[in-house]
């Protein structure tokens, strides 16, 4: 799995950095006990879902996935695409990201 810690005196804090790490934090919050429930929740293949959170693999059409995803359970679309936004500065993207193309909004 790809969920990080920090440990700290106080105890551990879990880290948002990856994507995989991020869904991992999703299906928990969801009460989805494991990734085959989730993945059918959101209407993604188990096995694309088990890679994403297991080996921080992340999908071709990554903004489609985390709309779907932000869609059905209610998280923050751009937390779950770009990971937490830093207070004191401009974000780190995560190790070996590509670029993120965000679609224009469609024309009414």
């Amino acid at each position: 799995m790809t969920i990080s810690v920090r440990d700290r005196e106080d105890g551990w804090v879990p880290t948002a950095d990856t994507f995989g790490a991020r869904l991992a934090l999703v299906r928990q919050r969801m009460g989805w006990g494991n990734v085959k429930e989730a993945a059918l929740a959101c209407g993604a293949p188990v096995e694309s879902w088990r890679n994403w959170e297991r080996d921080g693999a992340r999908p071709r059409n990554i903004v489609d996935i985390a709309e779907r995803i932000a869609e059905r359970t209610g998280c923050d679309f751009y937390w779950l695409l770009t990971g937490p936004r830093s207070t004191s500065g401009p974000m780190k993207p995560e190790v070996g990201r590509r670029p993120v193309m965000l679609r224009a909004p469609a024309a009414a």
